[in-house]
């Protein structure tokens, strides 16, 4: 048996135990960590995997130019004045905060303007699938990295 097989027997010991799971949650349990798949990474190393550039389902364009792809790498350098900033904006705009920022489609739309300085409007007649592309990254970076 494969070490990466030997830890995942013992969580599959472990982990009913540790949260407090009944005999049938148990079960449960132990046929979700049978059936995971082996090769999957964990979330840990697919957020350190996170790619920045989102492809557009078809061009986009914008003011006479046309786009494929953005990339959103920018984020990484905003700052927490920037964030202080588009908390003041979204709640001029609605009298309150959004109740979960980044999945919250203007307030994503804000960081994404500020970030890549853009214009609100480059985002407003995105395709909503690419959008939501956009606000996935955006999410994840800020959630779980």
């Amino acid at each position: 048996m494969s070490k990466k097989e030997e830890q995942k027997e013992e969580q599959k010991e472990e982990l009913p135990v540790e949260a407090g799971l009944s005999a049938e949650d148990a079960d449960i349990e132990a046929a979700a960590v049978n059936n995971a798949d082996p090769d999957a990474e964990d979330i840990a190393q697919q957020i350190k995997n996170l790619q920045f550039v989102v492809h557009f389902s078809k061009p986009y364009t914008f003011e006479g130019e046309e786009y494929k792809e953005i990339d959103l790498s920018p984020i990484q350098d905003l700052t927490t004045l920037d964030l202080i900033y588009i908390d003041k904006v979204y709640a001029g705009l609605h009298k309150s905060a959004p109740l979960v920022r980044y999945t919250d489609t203007q307030y994503v739309e804000l960081v994404a303007k500020r970030a890549l300085n853009k214009p609100i409007e480059f985002f407003h007649q995105m395709k909503a699938k690419d959008f939501s592309e956009i606000m996935g990254v955006i999410s994840a970076y800020f959630l779980f990295w």
